[in-house]
């Protein structure tokens, strides 16, 4: 009579058949992970970011913050903006995380844009320090009649 029951042979199998499993699932997703990229912000989606905005008027700079209990640093008030409309990832180098500094906005969720060419809700991207590390993110809001660039959290400007 041959006994039943689960043997460490029949563990090594099953081990070994999760682990192929798991290694092709890994292996399908990785194209999916290396093709992502931002998508564009609707007209709803910019408004929603400019509705929330006022509400986040006198919010102090904390450097790393991202909420408006603790404040926020510029990156911060970026991503809290995106995770209010519904993202919330971001891809950085080549996998998605959930919080970026304003150098991976720029080098890997977002898209090049002109003065000429710019629009209500894009990010202005700076490098301060001149040291090829963007160090500071806006959301632009309009240029005035006197080539005023007004930005984030208003009536910040900044000179052409």
């Amino acid at each position: 009579m041959k006994e039943r029951g689960i043997t460490v042979d029949n563990i090594n199998i099953l081990v070994i058949v999760v682990a192929i499993i798991v290694l092709m699932l890994i292996s399908a997703c990785y194209p999916i992970l290396m093709h992502w990229h931002q998508e564009k912000l609707s007209q709803d989606e910019v408004e929603k970011w400019f509705e929330i905005l006022p509400e986040l008027e006198g919010t102090p700079y904390k450097f790393g913050g991202q909420s408006p209990k603790e404040g926020f640093d510029c990156s911060g008030l970026i991503v809290y903006l995106y995770n209010q409309i519904g993202y919330r990832w971001f891809v950085y180098e080549d996998r998605l995380v959930d919080d970026v500094s304003a150098d991976a906005l720029f080098h890997y969720n977002s898209s090049p844009t002109t003065w000429e060419t710019l629009e209500h809700g894009n990010l202005i991207f700076f490098d301060t320090d001149k040291d090829d590390v963007i160090d500071h993110v806006v959301i632009f809001d309009k240029i005035d009649e006197n080539d005023n660039i007004w930005y984030g959290m208003l009536p910040q400007i900044l000179m052409v």
